[in-house]
């Protein structure tokens, strides 16, 4: 699971093997859950990690 915000959400689910999260029967805008064949490869971890990064710097704005 990665939390990306509900600003990137439109433009990143379903990118590199990640899916809407739903754990209650209703879409979490805002955290994507992603396939271990997302993140298996270093610059595949990286990508959502800086995803993941660039998030909490809105948070501080």
């Amino acid at each position: 699971m990665v939390r990306i915000g509900q600003l990137s959400h439109a433009a990143l689910v379903f990118t590199r093997c990640s899916c809407e999260m739903d754990l209650t029967g209703q879409k979490m805008t805002g955290f994507l859950f992603v396939d271990i064949k997302g993140f298996d490869a270093e610059k595949d971890l990286d990508f959502w990690i800086s995803k993941a990064l660039d998030y909490t710097q809105e948070l501080g704005n």
